[in-house]
C-alpha cells in the first residue's frame, strides 16, 4: 500500500493537496474491486491512520454484496467518493440517502444513460436536478 509513501511525501509541501486512496483489492482495466468487505474496510481503517482526506471507493464495481459494502463504509471516518459504474438515477439516491460525501460519473454521461439520446449538458443537468 502507498498510502503511508504518499502522505509522508505530502507532509510539508507548500500547496495543499488532498489523497484519497482506493482501497481493497483493485485489478484490471476499467478497474474491478474485490476481496472479502471485511478486507475492505480494514484497509479503509488502515489508510485512515495515515491522515488521508477520503477515500476512493469502486462500489458499483465490487464483485460481491455491494449493500454490504455500502453499509459497512458507515464504520470509516472519512470522506468516500464512490468512482465507477454510477448509471442511474437509483444509484445517485441510494449514494445520497447513505450520506457518500461524492461520487463521479464519467461513461455513463457519453453513453446518454440518464437522458435518453440527450445532449451532454442535458446528462448533466438531469443528475444535478436529481441531487
Amino acid at each position: 500500500m502507498y498510502t503511508k509513501k504518499t502522505m509522508d511525501y505530502l507532509k510539508g509541501k507548500e500547496k495543499r493537496l488532498g489523497f484519497y486512496p482506493y482501497i481493497g483489492k483493485i485489478t484490471e482495466h476499467p478497474c474491478i474491486l474485490g476481496g472479502s468487505v471485511e478486507q475492505i474496510i480494514k484497509d479503509g481503517r488502515e489508510a485512515e491512520k495515515y491522515g488521508i482526506n477520503g477515500i476512493n471507493l469502486l462500489l458499483y464495481r465490487y464483485t460481491e454484496d455491494q449493500k454490504k459494502l455500502l453499509k459497512a463504509t458507515k464504520e470509516l471516518k472519512v470522506p468516500l467518493i464512490v468512482a465507477g459504474n454510477v448509471v442511474n438515477f437509483e444509484q445517485i439516491k441510494e449514494l445520497t440517502d447513505n450520506g457518500i460525501w461524492a461520487f463521479t460519473i464519467g461513461g455513463a454521461v457519453m453513453e446518454k444513460k440518464f437522458v435518453k439520446n440527450g445532449s451532454n449538458k442535458q446528462q448533466i443537468e438531469s443528475v444535478l436536478k436529481s441531487l
